[in-house]
């Protein structure tokens, strides 16, 4: 059996714990970008809902639902964010993506009863296929 010597000891318990110390680091760093780049979609967002919120006012007061659905549509292409608007019980009145008249009632969806828990009328949700991000957005529409 050969033996080691302890200057290659040393050096492989470093890299050992310089490799360790790495993917440590790299693994909190990770974490770190994701939960940035979930809050700058979540400012984005925010950004665009106070852009819209006027035109999606005027839509509600007026009842002109298609007319909201088809600006709705607009803005996804605009953003690339999808769009719902729902009244306080959850009734899917416009959205960029399908037709609301086929949708389900959003009101038990824990993100909205979270939102007007909370006194927010406009709710801000990032879906990705394996996390789900949610933020609230209070709004004066």
């Amino acid at each position: 059996m050969r033996k080691i010597s302890i200057s290659s000891f040393i050096f492989a318990t470093c890299l050992l714990v310089a490799l360790a110390t790495l993917i440590i680091i790299t693994l909190a760093s990770l974490g770190a970008f994701r939960r940035a780049y979930h809050q700058h979609i979540a400012e984005d967002l925010a950004t665009y809902a106070r852009l819209f919120q006027h035109e999606i006012k005027t839509h509600l007061e007026t009842r002109t639902y298609d007319g909201l659905s088809r600006r709705c549509r607009e803005w996804t292409t605009q953003t690339g964010a999808r769009v719902t608007v729902m009244s306080l019980d959850g009734t899917v009145l416009a959205d960029s993506k399908h037709d609301p008249a086929t949708m389900d009632n959003h009101g038990e969806r824990e993100e909205v009863r979270e939102a007007l828990a909370h006194g927010a009328l406009s709710l801000i949700h990032i879906s990705e296929p394996r996390d789900r991000t949610r933020s609230r957005m209070p709004s004066s529409a």
